[in-house]
Parts: C-alpha cells; structure tokens; sequence
C-alpha cells in the first residue's frame, strides 16, 4: 500500500474554527449539531477487485525478450481510503458535502512468465504481484440522517467520485495502460453517534460526534485504456470512520 501517510497529518494544520459556525443552534432538539458547516476527516478500509472473472493483458504484454505472461487467478486486495470534506446542512435531515482524498484501485495476481530458449523449448516461473490505480479523487455527495435512536442516527448517503491517475502503476502492464481519468459512484450506509466521553481523574467529558459506515463503490466508465480481452471496471466494498473536526469542546 502506497498511499502517502503525510495526508493523515492534514488535520492538525486547518484552522477549523474559521470554516465552522460555531453560535446557533441548528436543528431540532432531537438533532443536537451545533454547527451548520463541518468538516470530516475520513478513513476507509476496502477490498477491491473488477467485474468480471479475469483482466487478462496477455495480448500487449509480450515484449522483445520474448518474455509472456500467463495469469492463472486474480483476487481482490485490501487498500485503504482517505479523504476530507466539507459538509453542509441544508435542513435538519440533509447535508451535502464535496472534498478530496486518495485512494487505489488495486488487485492482486498470480500466474507464470514464460520464456522462449534459442533451442525452441520454453521456460516458466510462478510469479504473484498487485496491480494498483493509484490515484487523487474530487468527490461531491448527499447525505440523509433518519431519526434518532437514541444517541445514535441512521443514514444513508450517495456520492460521486472523479479519480485521477497520480502515477503509472507498478505492474507488467506497458504504459499508458490506465486512463488518466475515471469516474464511480459511493453509496454509504451508516450510523452517526453523539455523546460523551468521560475523561480520567476529572469531572469533565468530552464532546463526540464521529460517524461509521459500511459502503460500496462501483467505476461507472472503464478504466482501461488499451484494449485486451475484457475491459476494466473496478469496484470494492469496505468500512469507514467519519471524525467530524472542530475546536475540542469541554462540558461541565
């Protein structure tokens, strides 16, 4: 997994106050968010695989060394899914939300390389390695939160994700493999908790608003860009920690 964890650190270096109305209440009673606008920092965990049985690129992998590949399985891998974005209310059921995070589309292989000897005989070898889409994404999204259940409330959420290649991928594939650009849809379902956390040695609780879900994405284009035996679309399907940002709040 080649995700730069430096992204982890942007949190601590927004001035969140300034992006957070912090006076009015917003809401019904049973709905207790204090701020119209947030921010949310977001870490999924995924496993992704592709529609289909086997993306075979045998057809452009041959090479001048006379060296093939033959790909035996293909199974889904793990990768994670980070990213922050800036939620809105527009009543006090609905929000809509737009942001930016990285990610991979990812998947692993095992297979043979054959080789061609000058005596006409071939030799082959076991190999097993990841192919990853390693990209930065924009996305933009709706979210519904139903009734409270007590501290917690229900929800549901759709979202569009528009990804970007950050780097050509680690794999036997030749270049420009990859389209550049590729698009999918998110659907999140999931439950918000408010409350309290008691904090050792004192009277004091801090203040929780975090949110958890199960999702599910799909590429709604093909994310290939040359062509071999079946086109690639990518989907995964995983969990996800939402921490809603904002100044620490203390209640007595």
């Amino acid at each position: 997994m080649k995700i730069n964890f430096l992204f982890l650190l942007l949190p601590f270096f927004f001035p969140l106050d300034s992006f957070c109305q912090s006076d009015a209440y917003y809401g019904k009673s049973d709905f207790p968010f204090r701020r119209k606008t947030n921010i949310h920092f977001n870490v999924g965990y995924k496993y992704s695989f592709h529609y289909g049985r086997l993306v075979l690129a045998n057809p452009v992998v041959t090479n001048t060394s006379g060296r093939d590949l033959e790909t035996i399985k293909q199974f889904p891998s793990t990768t994670f899914d980070i990213s922050l974005t800036f939620n809105h209310f527009i009543d006090n059921r609905q929000e809509v939300f737009g942001g930016f995070g990285v990610s991979e589309h990812i998947y692993e292989e095992e297979g043979q390389v054959v080789y061609a000897l000058s005596n006409g005989n071939t030799n082959r070898y076991t190999y097993s390695d990841l192919f990853y889409y390693e990209h930065f994404y924009f996305l933009v999204g709706h979210r519904y939160t139903f009734p409270a259940k007590g501290q917690l409330f229900p929800y549901i959420e759709n979202s569009f994700q528009s990804d970007w290649l950050s780097e050509d991928p680690r794999t036997y594939f030749p270049a420009n493999f990859f389209n550049r650009n590729g698009y999918s849809y998110k659907f999140h379902l999931g439950v918000r908790a408010i409350g309290e956390i008691p904090i050792l040695f004192g009277k004091n609780s801090l203040k929780v608003n975090a949110l958890f879900s199960v999702f599910f994405q799909s590429a709604l284009v093909k994310y290939n860009f040359k062509k071999f035996n079946r086109d690639y679309y990518p989907y995964a399907y995983g969990v996800n920690l939402s921490i809603v940002l904002g100044k620490l709040q203390w209640l007595n």
